[in-house]
């Protein structure tokens, strides 16, 4: 099937490279005739889009949810391309090179098939694909407007075109490019209270949870669980634990049944798995560095394996990770994988392009766009931050953060649905008490959606465990009070 596959691509490549010659034998190398308003085009964009679509099948997916269409594509012949190319998809049949070979050949031009030779070689850039679907709407946009102009131009210089009738097709015409551009967004509020009514009935009836468990019962009273499309920022000071503790919470979603994906972009893979084998074990992190215990390690874990499905945790080691590599993993990782939870770590050390002068435009950016990527893809966020020196100028190094603490952008604190904090009075010298040792407060200082409140923890670093302080459950909320 293989050698099949390369035989018939060949057979594709040999095609065009006939139309080819044939255009050259015709000496037709005039281009195909454009509109007068070359800035409002982008050809190069345009074969970079059909490329990724020739090439990628989730692609498409991603093209539906951004609405793609003919119209797009200002240049006639990626116009002709898309249209045979989405021809070939209604048809249930696979997007690729050959399929969509035999659907042009012996029905299009000449320069249709050298266009379509072309894609074929171009090169893929993926994790820019939804940005540059962005450009071609925009581009496509003012050549509307431009149209609608140009129009409404000439009839105003007609004067054989009553006045009112221009009037009466400039506000048409608008109307008309408005209701093209744009889907319907709203809704009313009678709908929006009708969708809340019955995703409250699903969940007190049992047949959704109330949001994504983290697996420490009084915290999940307070949050609720976490809601999709949630950002949810979990910051505290450098050696604090942030770390650890998301890591315990992506493990105990994992061991729920839940998919989670870890983007690490501080710590390696090799130290996160380490980690993981202190945690799950319950072996003492120091002693993985002894051999010796490395056979009855083994045998825990494989004993683990028959009742936690270990594939059930990705682990992304990406340093400098980019804003748009984050946005096309994580929609790889959604739509192909099944995950409901992603963990950055931590947001300041990710990038955006182009890099901007002033840094605190660039966690805002960062922020803004790890927002956008929750509510597109529908799964909660969490977000690790770190915390200014402003705590501990402010406090002494006692007290514990508030939200103007976080690092470098006010915007992490306005995009977040949720803030959670980690305080360690043993770290910040608040108290000498040895029983007060390896505590750990877990402060929700924001919720959106709820109450806020303090949970008590014991950081078992030694084992890699926060523990939950069981006597400091808070009270079961009823669903009968709604």
């Amino acid at each position: 099937m293989v050698c099949d596959g390369i035989r018939t691509h060949t057979v594709v490549c040999d095609h065009i490279k006939i139309h080819k010659q044939t255009m050259k034998k015709n000496n037709n190398n005039n281009d195909v005739s454009w509109d007068a308003i070359p800035w409002m085009r982008n050809k190069e964009l345009e074969m970079s889009v059909l490329s990724n679509l020739l090439n990628d099948a989730d692609c498409w997916e991603l093209a539906g949810e951004l609405r793609v269409s003919e119209d797009l594509f200002s240049d006639p012949l990626n116009a002709i391309i898309y249209r045979v190319m989405s021809g070939v998809r209604s048809n249930n049949a696979p997007v690729d090179s050959i399929s969509v070979f035999e659907a042009l050949k012996g029905q299009q031009s000449n320069e249709v098939m050298i266009r379509f030779g072309d894609l074929m070689i171009l090169a893929q850039d993926q994790a820019h694909f939804p940005h540059h679907i962005y450009a071609l709407r925009e581009l496509a946009t003012r050549r509307a407007i431009y149209r609608v102009c140009a129009d409404l131009q000439a009839k105003a210089q007609d004067y054989s075109f009553p006045v009112e009738e221009a009037l009466e097709a400039m506000n048409s015409e608008v109307e008309r490019l408005t209701d093209t551009v744009g889907t319907r967004t709203y809704e009313t509020l009678l709908e929006v209270i009708r969708k809340s009514i019955d995703e409250i009935a699903r969940v007190k009836s049992g047949e959704e949870p109330m949001g994504l468990l983290l697996g420490y019962p009084s915290l999940d009273r307070l949050l609720q669980g976490l809601q999709t499309q949630e950002m949810v920022v979990l910051a505290a000071r450098p050696s604090v634990g942030k770390s650890l503790f998301a890591l315990n919470i992506g493990l105990n979603v994992a061991l729920a049944g839940g998919k989670v994906a870890y983007f690490t972009l501080e710590m390696s893979n090799r130290e996160q798995g380490k980690r993981s084998i202190s945690n799950l074990t319950g072996v003492d992190g120091s002693s993985l560095r002894d051999e010796s215990d490395l056979g009855d390690m083994w045998k825990i874990i494989e004993a683990l394996r028959e009742r936690i499905d270990l594939d059930r945790f990705f682990l992304e080691e990406t340093p400098a990770l980019s804003v748009a590599e984050f946005t096309s993993k994580a929609r790889v990782l959604v739509k192909k994988e099944g995950v409901r939870l992603i963990i950055i770590d931590y947001l300041q050390l990710m990038t955006v392009t182009p890099r901007m002068a002033v840094r605190e435009n660039e966690v805002a950016a960062i922020s803004r766009a790890i927002k956008a990527t929750a509510k597109a893809l529908k799964i909660p966020i969490i977000a690790l931050s770190q915390l200014s020196r402003d705590v501990v100028k402010r406090t002494g190094g006692l007290g514990k953060p508030q939200l103007s603490d976080l690092r470098e952008s006010g915007a992490i604190e306005q995009d977040a649905d949720t803030v959670i904090f980690i305080h360690r009075p043993d770290f910040t010298g608040m108290s000498d008490n040895p029983e007060e040792r390896n505590r750990a407060t877990i402060i929700l200082a924001k919720h959106r959606n709820g109450i806020l409140g303090e949970v008590d923890f014991i950081a078992d670093t030694n084992r890699m465990r926060f523990v939950e302080k069981q006597e400091d459950l808070p009270p079961t909320i009823e669903y009968s009070s709604f």
